[in-house]
């Protein structure tokens, strides 16, 4: 037996079920949604955890790379990768030691998904092993949003973005989904059951928040 308050006329009513749905207040007659709580007994994860290559296995795939377009190119093209990986590894330290010094950045703080513990706090299953596994506190996602880069012709890369109002900006993370109308359903639903645990409302959007910060 579940019995809730009337949000119409705060009359308390007997459900029958736990069941989430619409019902029908016998006192007032208006129809009220309700949505059971949930509580977890073990982490959950929320997305999928990534397994990384080993160092030693992403300098070999580099050293490789190297070599093809040095052959293909007579060196111009690995030149050009050269340069591009040294400014790339110059931003992710840049980003390490932001995030060192307690800034969240959403351009460095992405995951395939999050792992939920019990008491509502969250870790960030990092995409690759020079992404921390950020633990939020059970009070910091204070909002989510579904982000696909859609058009009329085609559905791009569906990411969920973590909001959290106790930082500044308030965009501290993302979910990457993929990319496609599947990517899409699945970024929905995985968004709906952190949502539920969060008791949050998921904004959605087709405009990349970045440009908003």
């Amino acid at each position: 037996m579940v019995e809730v308050e009337c949000p119409s006329c705060t009359e308390t009513v007997d459900l029958g079920s736990d069941s989430k749905g619409i019902y029908e207040c016998p006192y007032c007659h208006d129809d009220f949604e309700y949505e059971p709580e949930i509580s977890l007994t073990s982490p959950i994860i929320i997305g999928k955890e990534t397994h990384h290559n080993s160092e030693m296995m992403n300098l070999l795939s580099n050293i490789f790379a190297y070599l093809v377009l040095t052959v293909m190119s007579a060196g111009v093209l690995s030149l050009i990768k050269f340069f591009e990986d040294r400014s790339t590894k110059k931003k992710l330290l840049e980003f390490q030691n932001e995030y060192s010094e307690g800034i969240l950045n959403s351009d460095f703080l992405c995951g395939s998904g999050i792992r939920v513990y019990p008491n509502l706090e969250a870790e960030l299953l990092p995409v690759s092993n020079d992404i921390p596994s950020h633990r939020f506190g059970n009070d910091e996602i204070t909002g989510l949003v579904f982000y696909h880069a859609s058009n009329e012709w085609s559905v791009g890369n569906v990411e969920l973005h973590i909001i959290s109002d106790n930082h500044f900006p308030v965009f501290v993370a993302r979910i990457v989904v993929g990319r496609g109308a599947k990517a899409r359903r699945k970024g929905r639903d995985l968004g709906e059951e952190i949502c539920a645990l969060y008791n949050l409302e998921m904004d959605e959007t087709a405009a990349y928040l970045r440009d908003e910060k």
